[in-house]
């Protein structure tokens, strides 16, 4: 916690594996319009296949 990672989730195995963020620093500190909300964290989540959950991946 505290590293600024993002995350893979697999959706037919459900991995999770950490992602390096690429800009180094979090996005989306600041929400469009005002919430009311002190943000406090953003995160970004891909979702997909694993390699070994796609179809094309060997057995």
């Amino acid at each position: 916690m505290g590293d600024n990672h993002h995350h893979l989730v697999c959706r037919r195995c459900g991995l999770i594996e950490d992602v390096d963020c690429a800009t180094g620093v979090a996005p989306c500190l600041e929400p469009v319009g005002r919430t009311g909300f002190a943000v406090e964290e953003a995160g970004i989540t891909w979702w997909g296949l694993c390699v070994r959950c796609r179809p094309e991946a060997p057995q």
